[in-house]
């Protein structure tokens, strides 16, 4: 997947400005980085691509002298609206191995839940994966169909 970005020199409070034009300010920052990058994303295309990748499907970002693979690590949204205001991104390479957290997602109806005997509730609903970028799992599905007693 890919997400275009472009460069920024707005920072601060300053922000206001981007989010009227449509612009999400962010961050890029990783260990091979010689520092921080700042840059703003269309707030359409960036809201596409968080919905699709989620924290645990890396994304190439592309535009404003950017050509890095991310990982999305922190999203802040507006606590009115839940509007994204900010992203914080993890550059990542190919070839080395990161942590990242995978939703754990249950499919299925349990025959014990069906029956009435029960419910099934998921205690973690993340799990830390370590692998590399291009081979981190989406998420990670949970059959219970075949769950019948406790």
């Amino acid at each position: 997947m890919k997400l275009a970005t472009q460069a920024r020199t707005v920072i601060g409070k300053k922000g206001k400005l981007l989010r009227k034009a449509g612009l999400v300010p962010g961050v890029i920052y990783g260990r091979h980085l010689s520092e921080t990058i700042i840059v703003s994303f269309d707030k359409v295309q960036l809201v596409k691509a968080i919905h699709a990748a989620g924290r645990s499907t890396p994304v190439e970002l592309t535009g404003g002298d950017v050509d890095h693979l991310i990982l999305f690590h922190d999203i802040q949204l507006d606590p009115v609206t839940d509007h994204v205001i900010h992203v914080d991104c993890l550059a990542v390479k190919k070839d080395e191995k990161v942590r990242a957290e995978v939703p754990v997602i249950m499919i299925g109806i349990s025959p014990f839940v069906k029956n009435n005997l029960g419910t099934v509730q998921l205690i973690k609903s993340t799990l830390e994966v370590e692998a590399f970028p291009l081979d981190l799992p989406h998420d990670i599905k949970i059959d219970i169909s075949t769950l019948e007693n406790v």
